[in-house]
């Protein structure tokens, strides 16, 4: 949830004094709480600068992928290659795509080869929660890479179960296909969602071919909880003059797999241990 408060005050004199007092009040029901940082704080209380992106914020949006969202975000600058985040790269407050910490989850998320492929992420706007972008130097928790900043991504939980799908197409040979699940039971709550995309492409060398899966999922017992993630990510595009006009016919094709967990349980009345891996 981004807040904006904005006071303007004009003052008219017209040959006589009048006193006036108006108070704006803004009530937050449900606390918002930051999990980018290494202890989890509500928003109120963490000592930088911190935009939130809910899950209602991301349906408002003309959004239709995590790049499209990250765009609305002031400080955040994101360099798009190819159409509907073929290749993105995101920076805070003026550092580059090599400077910026991308988590999902809390979980560091990093590719030994390139920067460039950061959020190669098998997301929709769907399957998100919220987007925690935390600007200013982070490197002390993340290392040198966060030194502009960190985008935490967080899936949603499901609540409820039910199946969610949707298809849309387009000119070029437009067409993208989104399936989600949800089943919960108890104490144990499971989401799979998978889509698909397909764009012929608006000129030469501007084609993308996207299939992505992902699977989450926790149990709760007691005090302790324990949650899963795995996703998968399938992308080939055209990279023509991504890098050199001397390759005008370039094309690339990446595949990107990631799985993490992570155990919290506490361990006194004062003290929690969580494990992630």
């Amino acid at each position: 949830m981004l807040l904006s408060i904005f006071t303007f005050s004009v003052a008219l004199c017209f040959g006589h004094n009048t006193d006036s007092t108006r108070t704006d009040t803004i009530s937050i029901r449900r606390p918002i709480v930051v999990t980018a940082a290494r202890i989890p704080l509500e928003l109120t209380s963490v000592a930088r600068t911190v935009d939130v992106l809910q899950s209602t914020d991301l349906l408002r949006l003309p959004a239709r992928s995590i790049q499209d969202a990250l765009v609305f975000v002031p400080g955040v600058d994101l360099r798009s290659r190819g159409p509907y985040g073929a290749q993105s790269d995101v920076s805070i407050r003026g550092g580059s795509y090599e400077q910026t910490t991308v988590l999902l989850n809390g979980m560091r998320l990093t590719d030994p080869q390139t920067g460039h492929h950061q959020l190669n992420l098998p997301l929709a706007p769907l399957d998100i929660d919220r987007i925690e972008i935390v600007k200013g130097g982070a490197s002390r928790l993340f290392g040198p890479g966060a030194m502009d900043g960190v985008v935490n991504i967080v899936t949603r939980t499901a609540s409820t179960s039910s199946v969610i799908g949707s298809v849309v197409g387009g000119d070029f040979g437009f067409v993208e296909g989104r399936f989600s699940a949800s089943l919960v039971s108890n104490n144990v709550h499971n989401m799979i969602s998978a889509q698909r995309v397909q764009h012929n492409g608006y000129r030469q060398s501007t084609d993308l071919s996207m299939t992505s899966a992902l699977i989450t999922g926790g149990i709760t017992e007691g005090a302790t909880t324990v949650s899963w993630l795995g996703g998968w990510v399938d992308k080939s595009f055209g990279a023509g003059l991504f890098y050199s006009p001397r390759f005008p016919d370039a094309w690339e094709r990446t595949i990107t797999g990631l799985a993490g967990a992570r155990v919290s349980a506490p361990i006194s009345e004062s003290w929690t241990t969580e494990i992630t891996g």
